[in-house]
């Protein structure tokens, strides 16, 4: 799940 607003959200959500 996207729970950042960082530049790591789009990694997280990316790589999820």
């Amino acid at each position: 799940m996207c729970l950042f607003v960082f530049y790591l959200n789009v990694v997280i959500c990316f790589m999820k």
